[in-house]
């Protein structure tokens, strides 16, 4: 089988590349490296992945309808895998074009990129899509009208974009995470942005 991993580079998705190629499995990783935080930490990640022969690395923009087409009709992917995203909530008050540009207009490309050419999605969305719901604990079924900022919303805005795609038929996986961490990560206060970069020792 042949992997896409969109959002290769970043946190989650360099740790899924690295778990599929070790299992010998065929990635195509692509990302696009912007400077949302320390691009040193996306290079450091992809300088591990780039020793495995089984993998292969485009600079590409989801949100470059061309590219995106022109990726899928190079290669036959059997599991596309989506963690692409502008992420952070703060952000999303200084930045909102951002957060339109990648996860609505990248996202629509994704999808019809994996409608055209049969791929089957795996993607991420987000535990922000509950918004102030104040029920414990967090139910799939619960409703999503009342998300707190931007991020949230495209999230959820996301999730609807797929599941009208599903009923053409179109097969996904969507996952809503939460507070997922480990080494090569990072994270932002109102103070600035940290990472946890991987020791030598």
């Amino acid at each position: 089988m042949k992997y896409l991993v969109i959002g290769v580079a970043g946190f989650i998705g360099f740790y899924l590349t690295k778990q599929l190629l070790e299992r010998g499995k065929t990635i195509v990783g692509i990302d696009n490296l912007n400077d949302y935080y320390d691009v040193r930490l996306k290079y450091a990640r992809l300088k591990e992945l780039e020793i495995y022969p089984n993998f292969q690395f485009d600079k590409i923009d989801i949100a470059y309808k061309t590219a995106m087409n022109e990726l899928f009709n190079l290669h036959s992917f059997d599991v596309v895998c989506n963690f692409a995203a502008q992420a952070g909530i703060m952000y999303s008050t200084i930045n909102p074009d951002a957060y339109i540009y990648s996860n609505i207009t990248g996202f629509l490309n994704i999808l019809d990129c994996c409608k055209k050419h049969n791929c089957k999605l795996i993607y991420a969305s987000s535990s922000s899509v509950y918004g102030d719901n104040k029920k414990m604990s967090f139910s799939e079924n619960d409703s999503l009208t009342i998300p707190k900022n931007l991020y949230a919303k495209t999230k959820i805005q996301n999730e609807q974009l797929a599941q009208i795609y599903s009923e053409r038929p179109f097969w996904f996986a969507n996952n809503r995470l939460a507070s997922v961490f480990r080494l090569w990560y990072f994270w932002t206060t109102r103070y600035g942005l940290y990472a946890f970069y991987k020791s030598n020792s």
